[in-house]
């Protein structure tokens, strides 16, 4: 072997080792996005099975505690903007873990606020950071993977459901449960209860309900009387459900922090550019045609994540408030919405390699509209109506956001501009329809499914409007020219599933 060929034996093993060191590097990354998505699940799922006990803590009405929603999702209008705009510029991996420790900050502090304002404010602050880390955790994994992120970007919403789906679960054990007292008192001793006397002869230790938030039972000396049937809460114990979430959010940051190290950039802020390969060929978008079709796009999502999170957030307080149920059982409504949230996100996965979006949006869109017209309809008949629609409903939400950016892409360049409009439309959809909810939740209960009836039927609309215009206006990819055997050119039209 001469001194070329070593040459180039070497070169060789070098870049591969240096391309499975790369491949390596991403999938970790990609794990330490997974793992930052899973917490954003839990941050966005979480108040909603609390909600009732937050209340409490901040002595709120249900119609001012859906503010504290608005809040946040004023933050993730911030971050959605700011965020993106810091990303660009700065260290990915550095700037992801600052973020994930803001955002854990923040997490811990709602359960220990004992005003609206203040819990508005931390939720706000989360809601900043949940923006950033939502627009940079997507830029991330298309930068990193390019025309092959599609399955990974399906795994990081996989994640958001899984995180989702868990946060109810965690925080159901922890909330407060409702007692009622009906005793017959016969003597009490002293106003700090220290025994009680039943029949003159008997003498008890001092009755303790163990975290009861009605410090005393009764005060004076009572005779021969009877308690009337009185209501009373436990202690809740959910700020054990936010640590734990914010305990997520630290090991995120310290994987990306990880990466940061092994890059040998943990001190940097410089941004990391990287060559990314030519993508396929494609025809400019008309201008007019892009602004109306983004400005509808944009529309479309207010109304769907607006729905989401609304939804997400009040089925429990719904069931609990108006159909009379408890506490634990309305709470295992968001268990069910989110759980079916999550497991329709993983199998989308799969299913969008062979269904094309336009199917999958369809599909959505009818499942919405027909578990929201059998709850209004059948709510007040059967108890199973409401298990079934609330599933069915989080099966449709599941895969309608993914597939709707992926049937977009096909009629519009998606750049990094259009993105921060699909974020804005969200982040305005959650900002508005909690409060709007709540209002009406106030003047009757029903106009909670009222609500969402009517955002689904209007979603529907959109994407009518939307189909219509990109039929007229084509795909944006155009034939591109192939040489045959014999050295001849032909056009050979790149063509999509529906």
């Amino acid at each position: 072997m001469n001194v070329s060929q070593k040459m180039f034996t070497k070169s060789t093993e070098s870049s591969k080792g240096g391309c499975c060191r790369f491949s390596s590097d991403r999938r970790f990354t990609t794990f330490s996005l997974c793992a930052a998505f899973f917490a954003l699940g839990g941050f966005i799922a979480i108040p909603g099975p609390t909600l009732i006990d937050l209340r409490e803590q901040v002595h709120a009405s249900v119609e001012s505690i859906t503010y504290i929603i608005s809040g946040r999702s004023g933050g993730l209008i911030l971050g959605s903007i700011f965020g993106g705009l810091l990303f660009d510029h700065m260290n990915h991996h550095l700037f992801l873990s600052v973020l994930m420790i803001f955002t854990a900050v923040a997490t811990i502090l709602v359960p220990f606020t004992s005003n609206l304002a203040g819990l508005a404010v931390c939720l706000a602050v989360q809601g900043v950071a949940m923006g950033s880390l939502d627009t940079g955790g997507n830029a991330l994994c298309l930068g990193l993977w390019g025309q092959e992120s599609g399955p990974h970007m399906q795994s990081l919403h996989f994640a958001f459901g899984v995180g989702a789906l868990i946060a109810p679960i965690v925080a159901q054990p922890l909330l407060s449960k409702r007692l009622f007292i009906n005793e017959t008192v016969i003597s009490l001793l002293s106003n700090n209860v220290s025994s009680f006397v039943l029949g003159g002869n008997s003498t008890f230790s001092p009755l303790e309900i163990n975290g009861v938030s009605e410090k005393t039972l009764l005060v004076g000396n009572l005779t021969n009387r009877t308690m009337n049937t009185r209501e009373m809460w436990t202690e809740t114990q959910i700020m054990y459900a936010y640590i734990s979430i914010a305990m997520v959010a630290y090991l995120c940051a310290g994987l990306f922090m990880v990466t940061c190290i092994h890059e040998r950039t943990c001190f940097s802020w410089k941004r990391q550019v990287k060559k990314t390969e030519d993508g396929p060929v494609t025809r400019e978008d008309s201008l007019c045609f892009k602004g109306i079709f983004l400005m509808i796009l944009a529309l479309f999502y207010f109304l769907y994540v607006g729905l989401e999170v609304s939804f997400g957030a009040l089925v429990t307080t719904f069931a609990f408030e108006i159909l009379h149920w408890s506490k634990p059982k309305a709470a295992h409504l968001s268990t069910v919405f989110w759980g079916s949230f999550a497991a329709t996100r993983g199998i989308s996965i799969g299913v969008s390699k062979f269904m094309g979006p336009t199917i999958m949006i369809i599909t959505d869109l009818a499942l919405i509209v027909v578990s929201m017209l059998l709850m209004a309809i059948l709510i007040n008949t059967h108890e199973i109506v409401m298990w079934l629609c609330t599933a069915l409903y989080g099966i449709g939400m599941a895969s309608l956001f993914p597939a709707g950016i992926s049937w977009a892409e096909r009629y519009i360049h998606v750049t990094g501009k259009s993105a921060s409009m699909f974020n804005m439309g969200s982040a305005l959809g959650e900002l508005t329809f909690p409060p709007l909810f709540g209002h009406f939740f106030h003047v009757d209960g029903m106009y909670f499914v009222y609500i969402s009836l009517g955002g689904a039927v209007g979603n529907a609309v959109l994407f009518i409007i939307l189909y219509i215009l990109a039929r007229r206006q084509g795909e944006r990819y155009i034939s591109v020219p192939q040489k045959g055997e014999n050295g001849e050119t032909s056009n050979q039209e790149q063509t999509t599933e529906l």
